[in-house]
């Protein structure tokens, strides 16, 4: 990044709003808020001197200098997690409400560091290059000038010295920026250009029933009371909320799990109620009684309520939500999803039609405190929340595919090309009788899974506790023999596995580009084929022989074969989403939204064209059987 850009951070507050506006309904609610103001814009215009600028007018004429200024010299203004910046600036001029200052014209240090696998927050990445250090009480001298409900001449006439030294650490985060902005360059251009179009879809938004969300909200609420009482009803604990008392239960019962986590306890059922009933008629097993798999059920269906009282929250003046994907959050580079958490959104579904779904919608509606359902009939009903006409469409099983490719099975790669079933190929290879579909659709459809799972989790490595969590049948010794079977199956997975952890320790390389080198400060880099690399940042090996590494937001993480393998995959399969986002915005269409592998187009189009748009494969995935799928639909749904 040149060092002539524009590097700039504005502090703002809402009068009369409270600490946590910002974090509980998000940057574009915040700079709606009628109390909202800028108090702060600290600057710098290249290797010049950084200046602070108070006073409403003082802050709004600059604004527009330095954005005038930017387009007449063809330079960026550069921010670290520019998106608030560009908001508070936007507002700062006046603009329309749900109109934006174009992102094109911005640069952000926040991504560029995500995707180099450096430390997200401006202090611990200011540390990590050393840039000049924040100020200590930065935090507190935020809180002090941010939300109190009296105008500000008053906060800064009482308290003139915590003012200078707000104008300080604004100041310094600006130097901090001016050391970091030319050391972070964007991995490739296509990265660039994927970070602008994720800020136009997060200014555009996607609208939201408000009406549902209220009655759904009203409904979850009477389902959780209702789950209570039934597990009141089952245990005859006076609190079922209560760990000690609900664990204590469940060992009475013959049950000793670990702890009472949802992921803990849900790795005790079946991946699905026709699961259960098939392992009954098919599996000769003892099962956990049924009492004990009907509280787990209930347990494990929490994490709703709340979820459409947070959609509200992060929705905007015009009924859209804004600002709900965040790029490159993840290590792989994938995007992540907050406030409204769409990323998170249950796999369970309330209609497979436009129909079912509205038929849902209008139950709900009509009488949320009278409607019975439970927490897991109300969790497939957050998707409805979000209103179309939309075009989904998803890579069909791209990790799978993208495995297969990166290993160089052609026998695989050659199955996805022909539109065979590949997931039954692979029953079929660890051994499982695969039923005739038109004679037992039921345990067709379970034995299939077993060949989903294996394919899926047994390919990062994936232990009895992982597979059974995702839907693997039996005891430990059966899932490990299908496990075992899967990897004879697939020694090309397994040798992967292998270099990649050697080159742990030494330069290896492999197929399709990919490779394993050594960066910075004992740091390892995994080449990927579009000529990104993840990066793991002080990898050492413990006494043990394990390897670890630092992760870029703190702590340490255990890296070993499988572990990177998934890393890869997830990438891979991340930067051909990135590719088909790119392609889909050149042709024209207006994205919305994209949870994992699935993107969401506004309006109805044809299914089959978008698909071909987006499996249009790059020169560096030449080969890879790329497939999608799609549908049209009122409301967001699962097809």
């Amino acid at each position: 990044m040149s060092v002539d850009q524009i590097r700039l951070d504005y502090e703002a507050r809402i009068r009369g709003g409270y600490d946590r506006y910002l974090q509980d309904h998000g940057p574009y609610r915040y700079v709606e808020h009628p109390g909202f103001e800028a108090t702060l814009l600290a600057f710098r215009v290249g290797a010049g001197a950084t200046h602070v600028v108070e006073g409403a007018e003082a802050i709004r004429r600059m604004t527009q200098f330095l954005v005038d200024y930017a387009a007449r010299t063809g330079r960026k203004l550069v921010a670290h997690n520019s998106q608030f910046d560009r908001l508070v600036a936007s507002r700062v001029l006046g603009m329309p409400a749900g109109e934006f200052l174009d992102p094109a014209g911005w640069d952000d240090t926040l991504p560029r560091a995500r995707l180099l696998g450096m430390p997200g927050s401006l202090a611990a990445l200011a540390e990590a290059l050393g840039a000049p250090a924040k100020l200590d009480e930065g935090r507190d001298l935020i809180k002090l000038f941010g939300s109190a409900d009296v105008p500000l001449d008053e906060i800064i006439a009482g308290h003139p010295d915590e003012w200078m030294r707000f104008r300080e650490y604004a100041r310094r985060d600006v130097d901090a920026l001016a050391h970091i902005d030319p050391l972070l360059s964007w991995p490739r251009p296509e990265e660039r250009r994927a970070w602008v179009l994720d800020q136009r879809v997060n200014d555009v938004g996607i609208e939201v029933d408000l009406e549902y969300c209220r009655a759904a909200d009203t409904a979850a609420r009477g389902a959780q009371q209702r789950d209570v009482d039934r597990l009141i009803e089952i245990t005859g604990v006076d609190n079922p909320r209560s760990v000690p008392q609900l664990k204590s239960w469940f060992e009475s019962r013959g049950f000793n799990p670990p702890n009472l986590q949802r992921e803990t306890l849900a790795k005790h059922l079946p991946a699905e109620l026709e699961q259960s009933e098939w392992l009954k008629a098919h599996k000769d097993r003892t099962d956990l009684p049924d009492d004990v798999l009907e509280v787990i059920r209930i347990k494990t269906a929490g994490g709703v309520v709340g979820r459409w009282q947070k959609m509200l929250d992060w929705t905007c003046w015009d009924g859209r939500i804004r600002g709900a994907y965040v790029f490159a959050t993840a290590h792989t580079g994938r995007w992540s999803s907050r406030g409204a958490q769409l990323h998170n959104m249950s796999r369970d579904s309330v209609g497979e039609t436009d129909a079912e779904v509205e038929d849902f919608v209008r139950r709900i509606i009509a009488d949320p405190e009278g409607v019975e359902l439970s927490l897991r009939d109300m969790r497939g009903g957050l998707r409805p929340a979000l209103v179309g006409p939309f075009t989904v469409v998803d890579f069909s099983a791209i990790e799978a595919r993208v495995l297969a490719w990166l290993t160089g099975e052609d026998d695989i790669v050659g199955l996805f090309e022909a539109g065979e079933d590949v997931y039954v190929d692979a029953a079929r290879k660890i051994g499982l009788d695969v039923p005739d579909k038109s004679v037992d659709p039921v345990g067709y459809k379970m034995v299939r899974g077993q060949g989903k799972v294996l394919t899926l989790a047994a390919g990062y490595g994936g232990g009895p506790a992982t597979l059974r969590a995702q839907g693997a049948v039996g005891d430990d010794s059966e899932i490990k023999a299908l496990a075992k079977a899967w990897k004879q199956a697939r020694r090309p997975v397994t040798r992967l596995w292998r270099d990649l952890e050697r080159g742990l320790s030494c330069r290896v390389r492999r197929l399709r580009g990919v490779a394993m080198v050594r960066g910075d400060a004992r740091s390892r880099e995994l080449v990927l084929p579009s000529g990104r690399t993840l990066r793991y940042a002080r990898v050492r090996e413990t006494a043990k022989g394990d390897y670890i590494y630092t992760k870029s937001h703190g702590g340490v993480g255990k890296l070993w074969g499988g572990t990177l393998t998934n890393n890869l995959c997830q990438a891979v399969a991340r930067d051909l989403l990135v590719e088909a986002l790119l392609r889909l915005d050149d042709a024209g269409y207006t994205v919305v939204g994209h949870v994992h592998d699935e993107v969401i187009i506004a309006g109805h189009h044809d299914v089959d064209r978008i698909s071909k748009i987006m499996c249009q494969l790059p020169r560096w995935a030449a080969g890879l059987p790329l497939a999608a799928e799609g549908y049209r639909c009122n409301r967001y749904r699962k097809d």
